[in-house]
């Protein structure tokens, strides 16, 4: 047992209408994901996240929120095919 067996979050495929990107929603959202956890008392949490634009949009959104990419590595193994988005 790690942490003295107390829970972790995770939370994945975040994603802000590309609209409304811009106004703070992503933002607001992430926030109150995160301080819920805390106050669920985690002692971790883990964000999976997509690479997103070319400019690195999704990483550098979620680390601006305070995550880093230099801790831990997520990895899958899907059973259906990925999705294929455009978007």
């Amino acid at each position: 047992m790690t942490n003295m067996g107390r829970p972790y979050a995770v939370i994945e495929n975040v994603v802000t209408d590309s609209e409304q990107r811009g106004n703070g929603i992503g933002k607001m959202v992430m926030e109150c994901a995160i301080q819920h956890a805390w106050e669920a008392g985690v002692y971790k949490i883990m964000l999976l996240t997509g690479i997103g634009r070319k400019d690195g949009g999704a990483v550098g959104f979620h680390e601006r929120l305070g995550f880093t990419r230099n801790e831990k590595h997520a990895m899958t193994i899907r059973k259906v095919p990925k999705r294929d988005d455009t978007t």
